[in-house]
């Protein structure tokens, strides 16, 4: 994921918090504004030779930006020749009118290349930690889905060969790495939105969700666009290019984790289907206000708000499982793996991690703050182990030993229905708790791994990535040819050319899509905010919270008296 964000841009946080927003825990962050000093104000005047020197880097460093960005284009168009057999396919034809674009537009300075290249590399300073786990959620992310096509394409041998090594465990449940974007989010999300609180006493839920929406939006769209042009011929016929087609409404309204054109949980000949998880995002959006209301206004503490949620949310995960199972065309899956009410313990989490650092801001420490070393290495210890078992086992708790799995004639023994039920909570739970050590300070090898700055650029560009991946990953997977006869050792190999060509190519593809959508967008974004005196009003976000609450009731309603085979909003199957 997103995906994720998804992928939140910590810059808001850790520069100045002006603007009460954030992105996605899988979107690159916004370009920083900063004010330069008025030169009719400084007294000492620079020196010429210093002044010439500024601009022999400046002039440097764009030089060097602009031969990086060139040297991706030839890249893509080189990747775009080779599996095309063309130089004039599709996406070539897109990075040859970007960099066009880029050299002649001159809009407000939204479309600079060098500043929004050299936004890619800023540090977030004190919550620099979250980029470092973004990144890793989305090579995670990316890593288990091309596992995923592996098998699909043709190689489900070849994927099982690979599952029998423990580092391919790790891999292929990097669904996980979804948990981590919701943690993020729900961390930066929530702190934001309770500063605001504090500053202003209330929320502007209307403005916060339009600078959401506006956030997300336009690199979803190029997405869809980019499915519905270079779609043709991949998966299974057209299938990708006619389901964005026909049921990119649904995409773009967030709907597509509650309306499938198929009974398939993230078939992969649907539209934008690793989009489910932004979708998720939007809608935890939408009801963090309220429960920053609760907590707020109501003095609920937000641990114990996210305690009950989170029992909740566990409670119809056993449910969904004892009424469906986990085969046949319509299973617990249906219900459980991309809706809001069953993924939210890792976005509660984050919020509990939110607000636990926001009250020890202040004179008084968090428990988990003022501990003693050894009582906080022993807590490292605990939740080191609870996110390795969990990470490891994932959803399924499918495991390949020897010659067992934890599944019998498709059906979880009672570990892996453990891991289905609790697997995600607990991984969640680990990741807020590391995330908040790390932003303390207080778990410093960690931190020291997590803020190499080679973490920067892949943070950056994780929501372009995540959202684009397919882009390249269908076609490139085919281009390899994974066979069903071959061995560990060629599967070994084919896999590695295949990742590393694929998670270059989509940061590349991603890249282009940062300086030429996400960022210029960003920069706009104040312009293209209303300024409409009825949007500040508070009963404005109260009503759309109200009917928003009243979709979910209704949606999990319609998920517990479901009844297979006849007409439901679930899928469509036609």
């Amino acid at each position: 994921m997103s995906l994720t964000q998804r992928l939140l841009d910590v810059s808001d946080v850790t520069q100045n918090e002006k603007n009460n927003d954030t992105h996605s825990c899988r979107e690159s962050s916004e370009p920083a504004t900063t004010t330069e000093p008025n030169a009719s104000h400084v007294a000492v005047p620079v020196p010429s030779a210093s002044l010439n020197q500024e601009s022999f880097e400046s002039g440097r460093e764009s030089l060097v930006i602009w031969g990086v960005t060139i040297a991706c284009a030839v890249a893509l168009l080189t990747w775009d020749a080779v599996i095309y057999k063309t130089w004039t396919g599709p996406l070539g034809i897109f990075v040859t009118l970007t960099i066009g674009l880029l050299l002649l537009a001159k809009v407000g300075g939204s479309f600079a290349v060098v500043p929004n290249v050299q936004a890619l590399w800023r540090s977030d300073g004190k919550l620099e930690p979250l980029d470092g786990l973004r990144a890793i959620a989305v090579l995670w992310v990316l890593g288990t889905h091309m596992i995923g096509y592996v098998s699909w394409r043709g190689g489900p041998a070849c994927a099982n060969h690979l599952l029998k090594l423990v580092i391919f465990e790790y891999i292929g449940n990097g669904d996980m790495g979804v948990d981590i974007f919701f943690v993020l989010s729900g961390y930066l999300i929530s702190y934001l939105l309770m500063k605001e609180w504090r500053r202003d006493g209330g929320i502007n839920t209307a403005r916060f969700l339009w600078r959401r929406w506006l956030r997300i939006t336009p690199t979803y769209a190029f997405a869809v666009a980019l499915e519905l042009i270079v779609g043709r011929g991949w998966g299974p016929g057209s299938t990708i290019r006619a389901s964005c087609s026909k049921y990119w409404w649904s995409t773009m309204l967030f709907l597509n984790n509650y309306y499938y054109h198929t009974p398939v949980v993230f078939a992969p000949w649907e539209c934008l289907g690793q989009a489910w998880s932004i979708a998720t995002e939007f809608q935890f959006y939408l009801i963090s206000p309220i429960i920053i209301w609760v907590t707020m206004a109501r003095k609920v503490p937000m641990y114990l708000t996210a305690f009950l949620l989170t029992g909740l949310a566990l409670f119809l995960r056993w449910y969904f499982f004892q009424k469906y199972g986990v085969t046949g065309e319509v299973s617990a899956q249906l219900f459980v793996y991309d809706k809001v009410y069953t993924r939210m313990p890792p976005y509660l989490a984050g919020m509990a991690a939110a607000h636990i650092f926001l009250e020890s801001s202040g004179p008084t420490k968090s428990p988990l703050q003022s501990m003693g070393r050894w009582a906080r290495w022993s807590l490292h210890g605990v939740f080191s182990v609870v996110w390795a078992v969990s990470s490891f086992f994932g959803e399924w708790g499918k495991v390949y030993l020897g010659d067992h799995y934890f599944y019998q004639d498709g059906m979880p023994d009672p570990l892996g229905k453990a891991c289905y039920i609790s697997a995600r909570a607990f991984f969640g739970l680990s990741v807020a708790y590391f995330a908040l050590m790390t932003i303390w300070g207080k778990a410093r090898l960690m931190k020291w791994f997590l803020t190499m700055p080679v973490w920067r650029p892949f943070a950056r560009l994780s929501y372009g990535a995540y959202v684009l991946q397919h882009v390249i990953i269908d076609p490139t997977v085919d281009w390899i040819n994974f066979d069903v006869s071959e061995s560990q050792g060629t599967c070994l190999w084919k896999l590695i050319v295949f990742m590393s060509i694929s998670i270059g190519m989509t940061f590349i593809l991603a890249f282009f899509a940062n300086i030429f959508v996400e960022q210029p967008i960003m920069r706009m974004r104040d312009r293209l905010t209303p300024s409409w005196e009825w949007l500040r009003h508070r009963s404005v976000g109260v009503i759309s919270q109200v009917a928003y609450a009243g979709i979910l009731v209704w949606l999990l309603y319609e998920s517990i008296t479901y009844v297979p085979g006849g007409k439901d909003y679930v899928y469509r199957q036609e």
